[in-house]
């Protein structure tokens, strides 16, 4: 299971779903975990963002500039 911002969500609203089918309360070490899955997922899903951003902006830079302007304009 690779690391990245769903697999951390599935997993914490799974442990978050398990622990209301079973009633029992959050113990201290349950909520830590809860809390590093959540803080873990949105570091990584900001990381990604971040870098699909740069990749678009670098892809942005490359294109021609009537491309930029006008997309019906085919490329020269």
């Amino acid at each position: 299971m690779p690391l990245s911002p769903r697999n951390l969500a599935i997993l914490a609203l799974g442990l978050s779903i398990f622990s209301l089918i079973t009633r029992k309360h959050a113990a201290e070490w349950y909520q830590i975990v809860l809390l590093i899955c959540f803080v873990i997922g949105a570091i990584t899903a900001a990381f990604n963002s971040w870098r699909l951003w740069r990749v678009y902006k670098t892809q942005q830079t490359q294109l021609p500039y009537h491309a930029m302007e006008d997309p019906t304009v085919p490329l020269r």
